[in-house]
């Protein structure tokens, strides 16, 4: 007699879906922080050398969010593809 195998954890996989639907309205809101925060920026230089100091600072921000970003992304989907295979 073999033993009775479990299928789907729904709420598991309804839980990763919603942290990475949750992560993602998280980055996109710091996105837009961003952009936000380059305008003003660029609306108070005072001269080009500032201006472009400041943007060079804020695009390794930037970048360093978007790798860290992505970094939990994959994560997140790892942990989703683990809960929707099915369980024995």
């Amino acid at each position: 007699m073999t033993p009775p195998r479990r299928g789907l954890d729904v709420d598991r996989a309804i839980g990763g879906v919603l942290l990475i639907v949750l992560h993602e309205l998280d980055s996109a809101r710091g996105h837009a922080r961003s952009v936000g925060e380059r305008v003003r920026v660029a609306a108070g230089a005072h001269s080009m050398r500032r201006l472009w100091r400041e943007q060079r600072a804020l695009t390794r921000r930037a970048q360093r969010r978007r790798a860290a970003d992505h970094a939990l992304r994959r994560e997140l989907w790892s942990g989703l593809f683990s809960d929707l295979r099915p369980h024995r």
